[in-house]
């Protein structure tokens, strides 16, 4: 490990050295290959700046928490061709405030210098070249133990390494993208929501059963989401309350929290019982998701929501005004896709999908037939892929493809390949994904070889995570009950579920 010292050295040397190739030439932008006028540069800059809302939110891989570049109430895409000195300045002082932030994570507070410096290179870059961005550039700054160069910071598909590591170099293209980046503009919309309503936002009640209420050790990953959810939900003004209960009890919990009045919405952190059977038919964890009341229900896994989504219903009321809750990680997925532009928004809502092929690899309930569902629902076709069948969904139905059709040679066809299989022994192949493909990890481990897919597969995106991303559609969830059904949950009929 090298010493902090050295670590500053290493950027301030790095910032000295020649403009990278890339930087020269501008085939795309509007500058032919010059560096623009101090003064044109800058409006340029701060045009950039303002004009997209969701590549610049992002601060970069290493932030633990988001702030948006752009603040609430800047210039719309729709004025910023005439552009003041105090807009410039204003877009400047935000970048270069951002910048700060990010180089104090990495190496400590910089020497003034040298953050003049970058900013001025980062600016330079981000104007000349149209191909890179603010995400990009915010993604290349150096992070703790890393060797920095010029190319590291401004050439696209570079990547810092570790000390004693050989750079990297990711396939033409090729990124992997943060679940912050797609995350941060609904946490926003989500507290500016919360704003409207006076400061203070909906009730979210989760439950967590365990044998032992007190074995927080017991339930692992359970009680580390449930922590997570607390702590987001805190930042965006939301209420959260975390009840610990025993299993025997949860159902019993369940039925008060449905008529609690100061109670906007419920969720089960799962699983409680797995696939033990219920009484009622099915297993109990499907027994507690019908349980909750659909005007509660924020993760959308009652049947009533589920028949929903499998109906194509989108709506809970006849004159098709109060949309229907989705569950939360398949509902992240597609948001995913939206921000990745896979979804096509010029046509209209239910063919945005339509020519694309996704598949799906894992078919529980609570992810992989839900999103696959969901995408198909949008006009694609989508490949349901099991640990003993392979069913291709379709609008409104399902269809067995050839027995001689393989996991591989679907693969190989998709735009789009989600993985959620919850084993760390499960790998799919990196050389079968198509260039270009868009692939999402859902899964607690990793079930593809990042680095292996990134670096020979040209054009991938892959998000390796998408819990942030849940979180915000859990909190958008709540939200979206509350405006649905806040008049009935006053009047305490959350126990008992009917739109009349």
């Amino acid at each position: 490990m090298g010493c902090l010292g050295c670590k500053v050295r290493q950027v301030e040397a790095a910032v000295k050295e020649p403009l990278p190739a890339s930087l020269q030439k501008a085939p795309r932008g509007r500058f032919a290959g010059a560096l623009p006028r101090p003064e044109e540069g800058r409006r340029d800059f701060a045009r950039i700046f303002f004009a997209d809302q969701r590549k610049i939110f992002f601060l970069g891989p290493n932030m633990t928490s988001m702030m948006p570049l752009q603040p609430t109430g800047g210039p719309s895409s729709a004025h910023i061709g005439d552009l003041n000195e105090q807009v410039v300045d204003k877009a400047e002082s935000l970048f270069k405030e951002s910048l700060l932030k990010q180089l104090e994570q990495a190496i400590g507070p910089p020497k003034k210098e040298l953050l003049e410096v970058l900013v001025h290179r980062a600016m330079a870059a981000m104007t000349v070249n149209v191909g890179i961005d603010f995400a990009t550039t915010m993604q290349l700054m150096p992070t703790p133990g890393t060797r920095v160069s010029a190319a590291t910071l401004f050439d696209r598909g570079s990547r810092p390494v570790k000390m004693g590591e050989a750079p990297v170099e990711n396939a033409p293209g090729s990124r992997k993208v943060l679940a912050d980046e797609v995350a941060a503009p609904f946490r926003e919309e989500i507290r500016q929501a919360v704003a409207a309503m006076g400061g203070v936002g909906p009730k979210l009640v989760g439950f967590l059963a365990n044998t032992d209420p007190a074995a927080k050790k017991q339930l692992g990953p359970a009680w580390r989401y449930a922590e997570w959810t607390g702590k987001a939900m805190t930042a965006d003004n939301l209420r959260f309350e975390l009840r610990q209960v025993q299993e025997s009890n949860l159902e019993e919990e369940l039925e008060k929290a449905n008529k609690e009045v100061d109670v906007d919405g419920i969720m089960i952190y799962y699983p409680v019982f797995g696939q033990q059977p219920s009484f009622h038919g099915g297993s109990h964890d499907d027994y507690l998701r019908d349980t909750v009341s659909p005007y509660k229900d924020a993760e959308g896994l009652n049947h009533f929501y589920r028949r929903a989504l499998y109906q194509n219903k989108r709506c809970v009321d006849a004159e098709n005004t109060k949309k229907c809750v989705l569950p939360c990680t398949p509902l992240a997925v597609v948001k995913t896709l939206e921000h990745l532009r896979v979804y096509d928004p010029a046509l209209p809502e239910g063919q945005r999908m339509t020519g694309k092929t996704a598949v799906v690899v894992n078919r529980s309930e609570v992810v992989g037939r839900p999103v696959a569902a969901m995408l198909a629902n949008d006009g694609a076709k989508v490949w349901s892929v099991d640990i003993d069948s392979v069913y291709i969904f379709m609008r409104g139905k399902l269809v067995l493809p050839s027995e001689s059709t393989s996991v591989e040679t679907a693969v190989k066809e998709a735009d789009i390949v989600i993985l959620g299989v919850p084993s760390e022994k499960y790998k799919m192949d990196p050389s079968w994904i198509k260039e270009g493909a868009v692939v999402i990890n859902v899964a607690t481990s990793k079930n593809i070889d990042e680095k292996a897919l990134l670096t020979t597969r040209p054009g991938v995106r892959y998000v390796g995570q998408v819990g942030k991303v849940t979180v915000a559609m859990l909190e958008r969830n709540l939200l979206r009950l509350h405006q649905n059904f806040n008049d009935k949950v006053k009047e305490g009929r959350g126990g008992d579920f009917y739109l009349a």
